[in-house]
């Protein structure tokens, strides 16, 4: 059987994760191992770079390769070599985590990385010319091209007593630029080119810690940090076009998002440690789909809106051709004016200084400009008037606001609805306006006035 994985997954390529995806589907039990760390020192040390992220340790080569994993590395088109090398493989297509693994009594114990151009001979004797590649570095000499391949002068053999493990995740343009510079893709460098979370570290060494019997302390290492965020239910069930959360399937797709390693707390997800993918709401509803079943969702052609690019002098024009004559206003006003909030702005924007009472904090609102306007206008005698108004509230938010003493209710909301097609209303009391006639103007369910 195949399985084909999404490009962000790089942890599908691991039987590890497959297995739990598995054993989620199919409600079974898992048998990942835990690791097991040992309390024996170790002299190795690694200097961390923004290029790599390296945990290391020794172990002994007193292990075995049983005929079933060769058979296993056979069906992978991997030949068998000597235990190291089939334990790098190994622990790759476990995992999804490249690993190398060198003599360790050929090298020395401080590991780093940085750039080297130059030639390098490589596993199988070949010789390669790099420019301002990526390589491992132990005391100070390259030993592996990063995530590609490894050296001869350090590669294991049957005669290896002692393994010095490296688990390395690099940059990925540089472990990408490698391969084309070697011309040589390899498993490790295939994987290693894509981005791996580090929660892969740890799960190769739940299974190193299976096949090793004599092994040091782990450098370098430390269990991913459990991020979080809220799930935005609100959010999700937009997206799938239905009320999924609160649908009967939900408790069971839980369930089996539980089993992977979703832990659910307060309005909370704390995705799996080796799961870099899920971030958002956004990504947790792909998780919940596909537990749902995307043939049970009902086939529903998208509904398509026209829609026009109307400039700001467009809009102008529709509006004075509805009997509205422009006006200026003024962003400032006095702080006792400035009560009428419809958009609920956390706080108001005072001015550290203002030349006048009358100017000294930025409106939430035009309906006292406009009202500024009716005043001087009926000073002037003139009592019939339909003005707008498009000026700046708040943060910079730049709002139409229309003010008239000529139009009753019902013909102030057919120009609206002329002017802004799809628009609805609905009677709310709010604070400061008649409650007999005041409410909310709504586009697509959000309150825009």
């Amino acid at each position: 059987k195949q399985w084909y994985q999404r490009r962000v997954r790089a942890d599908a390529s691991s039987y590890y994760v497959m297995a739990l995806e598995l054993s989620s589907f199919f409600g079974t039990k898992n048998k990942i191992p835990e690791i097991i760390h040992s309390k024996k020192e170790t002299d190795i040390s690694i200097k961390n770079s923004d290029l790599s992220k390296i945990v290391s340790f020794e172990a002994k080569n007193n292990f075995s390769i049983y005929i079933k994993e060769q058979i296993f590395l056979a069906k992978h088109n991997i030949k068998s070599i000597n235990n190291p090398a089939d334990l790098s493989n190994l622990t790759l297509l476990y995992s999804g985590q490249p690993m190398h693994s060198y003599d360790a009594d050929k090298v020395g114990r401080k590991i780093s990385t940085s750039f080297f151009t130059g030639e390098l001979e490589i596993l199988g004797k070949k010789k390669i010319s790099l420019e301002n590649n990526l390589v491992v570095k132990i005391d100070g000499i390259p030993q592996s091209v990063a995530s590609v391949i490894g050296l001869e002068k350090s590669s294991c053999s049957k005669e290896t007593k002692n393994i010095l493990i490296e688990l390395g995740i690099f940059d990925i343009k540089e472990v990408r630029k490698s391969t084309k510079s070697v011309k040589l893709n390899t498993s490790s460098s295939s994987q290693g080119g894509k981005k791996i979370s580090f929660g892969a570290i740890t799960l190769a060494l739940k299974y190193l810690t299976t096949k090793l019997s004599q092994y040091s302390k782990f450098i370098n290492f430390e269990y991913c940090e459990k991020k979080n965020f809220i799930i935005n239910k609100k959010l999700i069930n937009q997206i799938a076009g239905f009320d999924i959360i609160g649908s009967q399937n939900y408790s069971s797709i839980k369930e089996k998002l539980i089993k992977l390693g979703f832990k659910f707390k307060d309005n909370k997800v704390y995705p799996p440690f080796y799961r870099h993918d899920i971030e958002n709401s956004q990504d947790l509803s792909e998780e919940i789909f596909r537990f749902y079943g995307y043939k049970n969702f009902n086939e529903e052609p998208p509904k398509i809106i026209p829609s026009t690019v109307r400039t700001v002098s467009d809009f102008k024009e529709a509006i004075s051709k509805s009997g509205f004559q422009e006006v200026r206003t003024y962003s400032l006003i006095s702080e006792k004016n400035n009560i009428f909030n419809p958009f609920e702005f956390v706080k108001n924007l005072n001015l550290a200084t203002f030349v006048s009472k009358e100017r000294e904090v930025i409106r939430n609102s035009q309906a006292f400009s406009l009202l500024e306007v009716f005043n001087n206008n009926f000073k002037r005698g003139i009592d019939d008037i339909n003005i707008f108004s498009i000026g700046m509230i708040g943060k910079g938010i730049k709002t139409l606001s229309l003010a008239s003493n000529k139009l009753n209710l019902n013909e102030f909301k057919q120009k609206i609805s002329n002017l802004i097609p799809g628009v609805k209303f609905s009677y709310k009391k709010i604070d400061n306006l008649n409650p007999n006639i005041s409410g909310e103007i709504l586009l697509n369910d959000k309150m825009i006035g």
